[in-house]
């Protein structure tokens, strides 16, 4: 019997290294089709039943997602979002899909797209924080709606200035749909300031350890 179990044992770390191994080898060559721009080899290479085997389609796509905006191919990622979209998808993986969706489309103030995803993010995030930080850059940006402005001021009174880069953007653009361009540039400035030495900071393993504001 014991030996039975170790023979059976010893198959399944076999089997597992095996298809480490192939896994490997199919992200290589996705990569490389990838970066070549191959989109149909891509799909029909993913179409095989030993990739299908060794890579999610969710991962895959989501491969061909990342390469499609590497290249800011529009086209391609609206339309790699409905192919993800298509898929069976865990609730963590439609509310990653969604806020990455969120965050393409915002800069272009896509409004049917933002709300959307806004509402895709609302519905299956976990993470309350994330899901007010969308509700807001909603309101605000493709709304246009600015009741939130004195929240946003007090908040910062009580925030570290690297802390304020969000708050003080949304500020700015709330100032900037009421015609106000002096406050808006003001906060813009602002903003742009405290984001770039947060990210300094960020990129200081010592600073990442101890120091992490919310976002």
């Amino acid at each position: 019997m014991i030996k039975i179990v170790a023979t059976l044992l010893v198959i399944v770390i076999f089997l597992e290294l095996l298809l480490s191994v192939v896994r490997k080898r199919c992200q290589g060559r996705l990569v490389d089709l990838l970066e070549e721009g191959d989109y149909e080899a891509f799909d029909e290479y993913c179409g095989k039943w030993a990739i299908k085997a060794a890579i999610p389609a969710y991962t895959a796509k989501v491969m061909k997602l990342n390469a499609a905006m590497q290249k800011g191919d529009h086209a391609r990622i609206k339309e790699t979002f409905q192919e993800i979209e298509g898929l069976k998808l865990t609730s963590q993986e439609k509310a990653d899909i969604s806020l990455r969706g969120f965050y393409y489309f915002l800069p272009k103030r896509d409004g049917e797209m933002c709300k959307k995803y806004a509402a895709g993010v609302r519905e299956n995030s976990r993470d309350e924080a994330m899901k007010e930080t969308v509700s807001r850059f909603y309101d605000v940006l493709i709304e246009k709606k600015d009741g939130m402005l004195d929240v946003l001021l007090a908040e910062m009174e009580g925030q570290a200035e690297l802390e304020r880069y969000t708050n003080e953007y949304l500020v700015s653009e709330i100032y900037r749909n009421r015609g106000d361009g002096q406050r808006a540039g003001l906060y813009s400035g602002l903003s742009k300031k405290h984001k770039q030495a947060y990210l300094e900071a960020m990129s200081s393993m010592e600073f990442g350890k101890k120091y992490r504001p919310r976002q």
